[in-house]
């Protein structure tokens, strides 16, 4: 059976998802579709993260997470800024999620979240030592994704 790429399954579900999001915008409120939609993504991105640890030899630390970008790389022109036990720092300077999204017609609210809104509950559901920090995303209109993801040790 041959693989499916991480964007080509991302594309696919946001086919569907804004079909769903364009049916619940005729029968409620945007913003309550929203919500729900953003809930249901934010939930099932830190479960995507809770198994991705799963997959960690020994215990999950930055060293495994940081080998998640080998999926990434496929979709995103990334900028190496700095690389560490408890830091990875890099920019994204090209996203085809987004411009994937866009080229199905989606929305700006709904390439956003599929986006970009996933990436703070990954992290999360990856580890609650990991503290994740962005102050812009070129779905929003910046320059760069700003991704920064440090490594706490554990407190005693």
């Amino acid at each position: 059976m041959p693989s499916v790429t991480h964007l080509a399954r991302r594309k696919i579900e946001a086919e569907m998802i804004c079909r769903i999001y364009r049916e619940m915008c005729e029968v409620m409120d945007q913003s309550a579709a929203l919500s729900i939609l953003t809930n249901t993504i934010e939930n099932a991105a830190v479960e995507e993260g809770r198994r991705f640890a799963a997959q960690a030899h020994g215990k999950p630390g930055l060293a495994h997470f940081k080998t998640i970008l080998v999926d990434w790389d496929e979709a995103l022109q990334m900028e190496m800024l700095e690389e560490g036990d408890d830091i990875l720092r890099f920019n994204v300077v090209r996203c085809d999620y987004i411009r994937a999204y866009e080229s199905l017609g989606l929305p700006p609210e709904l390439v956003t979240l599929l986006s970009c809104r996933r990436d703070a509950a990954f992290a999360k559901g990856y580890s609650e030592r990991i503290d994740f920090t962005r102050r812009g995303t070129l779905a929003e209109g910046s320059l760069c994704c700003d991704f920064c993801y440090r490594w706490r040790e554990e407190r005693e």
